[in-house]
């Protein structure tokens, strides 16, 4: 999805999208179900971005791996995380949503956080199941897509099955598909062949600035 790609290169080209901090509730996500792990992780995390979560996460797995579609978003995590011992920068993987071979049955772990929403329907039903078969049996997804209180939901319109393309108020974005289900069954919807253990919603909203409401589902799901 050219839209999408070029609009997060943009993003980051120009520094707009830096993170410095892991979110939160993945903190917490991640720490009630690292039981489920076994000792050495190996792990995917799914839209990297900035690297803000991966900072959080590569120290807690033996081996770290990477896929974003955006290239600068590569270059930024590269020089964030070339300090961590097990960190490699061949790891760092770009690609469009082509599934790829030598990932197959690869992780106990993948966390796709924030990202996923950054489908169209047809194309987030054909990525869940890239991260079911990236998986091994008993792996661990972690993920999130918006709701319909998101504020992607507020300035997007409606163009397909739960799909919406997002408008010019949100700087940098216009133009931009997204995946926003209404309901918490559609959203489980996407994971179908996993077994879920956990699903809820998380949120952060402004009392003064009514545009500055973020709020997902968050899913736990198990291969």
């Amino acid at each position: 999805m050219k839209e999408n790609r070029d609009a997060w290169e943009e993003l980051y080209s120009q520094g707009d999208s830096y993170l410095k901090y892991p979110n939160e509730a993945l903190i917490v996500t991640y720490h009630r179900i690292k039981q489920m792990l076994p000792k050495n992780i190996v792990c995917l995390d799914y839209g990297f971005g900035s690297g803000n979560n991966s900072e959080f996460i590569i120290d807690k797995v033996s081996e770290f791996y990477g896929l974003e579609i955006s290239p600068q978003a590569k270059e930024i995590a590269t020089m964030r995380l070339n300090h961590f011992e097990n960190f490699k920068k061949d790891n760092l993987v770009l690609s469009n949503n082509e599934f790829i071979s030598e990932f197959e049955n690869k992780f106990d772990l993948i966390v796709a956080w924030h990202v996923l929403s950054y489908n169209d329907d047809t194309n987030l039903h054909k990525v869940s199941d890239y991260l079911y078969r990236y998986l091994k049996k008993g792996g661990v997804l972690i993920t999130t897509l918006a709701t319909h209180r998101d504020i992607s939901f507020k300035h997007s319109k409606h163009i397909a099955d739960n799909t919406y393309t997002i408008g010019s108020e949100i700087a940098n974005q216009e133009g931009c598909l997204v995946v926003i289900p209404d309901t918490q069954k559609k959203f489980e919807s996407y994971f179908s062949q996993f077994e879920t253990i956990d699903v809820g919603h998380e949120e952060r909203i402004s009392y003064y600035n009514q545009d500055d409401l973020h709020s997902h589902y968050y899913g736990v799901f198990k291969k």
